[in-house]
């Protein structure tokens, strides 16, 4: 079985020279994907792509992957656009029901990656008011990892909207307090 960080660099090697990958699952399917997107779905980092078989739009959830290997010969041309597979994201979390309208305040002079690795924003959206500050707003996931990159811009942005995403920022916080004190003592 690969480690994770071994998946993450075949997967993004075969997306950058636009191969295919032979992937095979933890229950022995063999499924020949090609790769469009390595990003946070349903609470997985997890692998967006083609079916080469059958041409249909999957995602596979990396913890899923026993074994992953980029087909060098392979000539498959994709079937689908970058819009068509951000329309399929997006289906996908409105069926889950894990997506949230996050609207931030960045305020003025202040740098922000508002791409975070591995995240998908569907419908962003960005204005500025008066006072030089930027408004922007997106269809998020909400995670753990979408609760790290909030934290990774503190003092930088303030959550304007939804209530639920400030409530969830500080319970992961408290969370990983707590975690960050528990392992001190077990040092």
């Amino acid at each position: 079985m690969l480690y994770e960080d071994e998946i993450i660099n075949i997967i993004e090697q075969a997306i950058e020279d636009t191969k295919c990958l032979q992937v095979q699952t933890v229950d022995n399917n063999l499924i020949h994907i090609f790769s469009h997107r390595l990003l946070y779905l349903e609470g997985y980092l997890s692998l967006v792509g083609e079916n080469c078989s059958d041409r249909c739009l999957i995602y596979l959830a990396l913890n899923e992957i026993k074994d992953i290997k980029i087909n060098a010969t392979s000539k498959y041309l994709p079937n689908y656009s970058t819009i068509e597979v951000n329309d399929f994201l997006s289906a996908i979390r409105a069926v889950g029901g894990h997506e949230e309208r996050l609207v931030l305040k960045i305020y003025a002079n202040e740098e922000v990656d508002i791409n975070p690795e591995y995240h998908f924003f569907g419908k962003p959206y960005a204005t500025s008011n008066s006072s030089g500050d930027s408004i922007w707003g997106a269809s998020i996931e909400v995670s753990d990892y979408i609760y790290e990159w909030l934290l990774s811009l503190k003092g930088k942005v303030e959550i304007l909207d939804p209530e639920s995403v400030k409530r969830g920022l500080l319970s992961y916080c408290e969370r990983k307090l707590k975690r960050d004190e528990e392992f001190k003592k077990a040092s």
